[in-house]
């Protein structure tokens, strides 16, 4: 059984998801031309990668660089969350972080036991799958988690540059933001109007506001909310919630509760 999704973070570029479980499965040698990284959540997965048989048990990441050839086999079975990404996005998180032009990052070994960064990067995986979660929420920690993997775990890095100061720019950002709460938000556009590349203009905004960008528009979207609640308190909530920018009301009442610890309904 398997299971794959391919999700656009519209200037991100294009991320196929793959969730998986074999029981008997073996790929031949073979190679993908995007970077192809992920954690094995039960079993275990054999493969032969840059001239050595490795081994990937539950909570370990596996990962291949593009172009190196692999294949995989198993004994027990295994199933695991994967990530495929554009070679390109991961060269420019690796510039970012280095503050030099990189070329794409290098992982000399094909398994990596780091137990922190495998829920991270199984964390995200859940959270890019969920359809009630902003697209901006997932833009964001995307950026954020995989920029941590290859600062942590790519073969060289050279420390990020200190950012200079970009106040009256992120000013005229969270302008935008207030002004369309009601409009889909995404963490590429915002970035876009900056005119700064995607990791920077997180580091930036968090530097100038002590946010990210994510927390922000949500925040700002609750703000505004209990706003409208307190002032009409008979209008609808589900009409609140579209004007706020959620789906719907439930989707509000999901971020109320992991905000506020209540429910909309409370400040009727």
């Amino acid at each position: 059984m398997h299971n794959s999704k391919m999700i656009k973070l519209k200037n991100i570029g294009f991320v196929e998801l793959l969730q998986a479980s074999f029981t008997k499965q073996s790929f031949n040698k073979h190679f993908h031309e995007e970077f192809c990284f992920g954690v094995v959540e039960s079993g275990q997965l054999d493969f032969n990668y840059r001239g050595k048989k490795v081994s990937a048990n539950k909570g370990i990441i596996n990962l291949c660089n593009p172009g190196e050839v692999h294949d995989g086999f198993t004994k027990t079975g295994w199933a695991y969350r994967m990530f495929y990404v554009d070679p390109l996005l991961m060269k420019e998180l690796s510039s970012e972080i280095s503050g030099k032009h990189n070329d794409i990052p290098f992982f000399k070994e094909g398994i990596i036991e780091d137990k922190e960064m495998s829920q991270q990067l199984l964390s995200l995986h859940k959270l890019m799958t969920d359809e009630q979660i902003f697209t901006i929420e997932k833009e964001e920690l995307f950026l954020t988690v995989v920029a941590a993997f290859i600062k942590k775990h790519a073969d060289s890095f050279i420390p990020i540059a200190t950012l200079i100061s970009s106040k009256p720019i992120i000013n005229n950002v969270i302008d935008y933001i207030n002004d369309n709460l009601s409009q889909e938000l995404l963490v590429s556009e915002l970035s876009e109007q900056a005119g700064f590349s995607l990791f920077h203009f997180i580091r930036s905004f968090k530097k100038e506001v002590g946010l990210t960008p994510k927390e922000y528009v949500i925040q700002q979207r609750i703000n505004k909310a209990t706003a409208l609640i307190q002032k009409h308190n008979q209008y609808p909530l589900n009409q609140i919630a579209l004007e706020c920018g959620f789906y719907d009301q439930s989707h509000m009442n999901k971020y109320f509760k992991s905000y506020k610890g209540l429910t909309p309904s409370s400040y009727l």
